[in-house]
C-alpha cells in the first residue's frame, strides 16, 4: 500500500474486524494445495485486522505465518485479535526480509491499494523459487443483483471519486506480464446471510463508505437502510452472493 492510502481504514479496525466477511473453506484449502511442506514460510500483506491471517493459521498449523499492512489502527486490532502470529506495520512495496525467504505470500481486498508496478517486483525478490503469489477477492456480482447494483449507485454518487470498475484491473495479466509463471485463477461461489445490521456495518467497515458518510455528514446512511429495507426477505435478511478469486503464479 502506497503511503498516500497510509490512514485510509484509520479508526475502522473494530467494526471491519467484526463485519467483514471470511473466505470459504474452499478457498482455504486451494491456498494450502500451493505450497509443498507444512512448514512452510507464509506472509499475508494488506492483512489488515488479519482475518485472512487467523484463517490461514488455521489451516496451516505448521506453517510460520506473518502479517503486515500498513495501516497502525489496523495493525493493533490484528494484534489484540490473534495469537501465534507476528503482526508489523510496513508498506507492500518495500518488505524488511533478504531475498528468497516465502513460500506463499498472500493478499486478501487490499493489492488495488499498491503501486503494483513496484509490488510485483518485490514479490520475486522475497519468494523462494517456486513460491507462490496469490491474489484473493471477495466480490459481489452488481451485474446481476438488483440490489448491489443500485447499492453501487449509491456509493457512487456520494463517495468521492469511486468507481464499482476499480475491480476490473486484470491482475492475471499483470501478473504474467511481471515475470510470474503458470498464472491461474481459481473461484469460489458461496452465500453469506445477514441481517439488515450486520449488512449496514459491513458498509461502514469500507472506506468508501467512509468517504460518503463524511461527504454527506451520514445523510448516506439514511439512503441505504432505505435501500436495505427495499430488499430485506421476511425474516428481515439479506442473502449475499459471492465469488471469492484467488489469482496466483509461481517464481
Amino acid at each position: 500500500m502506497s503511503h498516500s492510502n497510509t490512514h485510509t481504514f484509520s479508526g475502522l479496525q473494530d467494526i471491519y474486524d467484526a463485519a467483514r466477511p471470511t473466505y470459504p473453506a474452499e478457498s482455504l484449502t486451494k491456498l494450502k494445495a500451493l505450497i509443498n511442506s507444512g512448514s512452510a514460510e507464509i506472509i499475508d500483506i494488506g492483512c489488515g485486522t488479519g482475518i485472512l491471517t487467523r484463517q490461514l493459521q488455521a489451516a496451516m498449523p505448521e506453517a510460520n505465518i506473518q502479517g503486515c499492512d500498513i495501516n497502525a489502527d489496523m495493525i493493533s486490532k490484528a494484534k489484540q485479535s490473534s495469537s501465534g502470529i507476528k503482526f508489523f506495520e510496513n508498506i507492500a512495496e518495500d518488505l524488511p526480509f533478504d531475498d528468497d525467504q516465502f513460500n506463499l505470500i498472500t493478499v486478501g481486498q487490499a493489492v488495488h491499494w499498491f503501486d503494483r508496478p513496484k509490488f510485483y517486483p518485490e514479490m520475486m525478490r522475497v519468494l523462494k523459487k517456486g513460491g507462490v503469489l496469490a491474489l484473493i477477492e471477495n466480490n459481489r456480482s452488481w451485474q446481476t443483483d438488483a440490489f448491489f447494483a443500485k447499492y453501487e449507485d449509491l456509493l457512487e454518487a456520494h463517495s468521492p471519486n469511486y468507481s464499482r470498475h476499480y475491480r476490473d484491473t486484470d491482475y492475471m495479466a499483470e501478473m504474467a506480464d511481471a515475470g510470474f509463471k503458470d498464472v491461474t485463477a481459481h473461484e469460489s461461489i458461496w452465500q453469506r446471510v445477514m441481517s439488515a445490521a450486520e449488512f449496514t456495518d459491513m458498509s461502514c467497515s469500507s472506506s468508501k463508505m467512509a468517504a460518503a458518510r463524511k461527504a454527506t455528514d451520514d445523510a448516506v446512511l439514511g439512503e441505504l437502510r432505505k435501500l436495505i429495507a427495499e430488499y430485506v426477505d421476511a425474516d428481515g435478511k439479506l442473502a449475499i452472493d459471492y465469488v471469492t478469486k484467488i489469482i496466483y503464479g509461481v517464481v
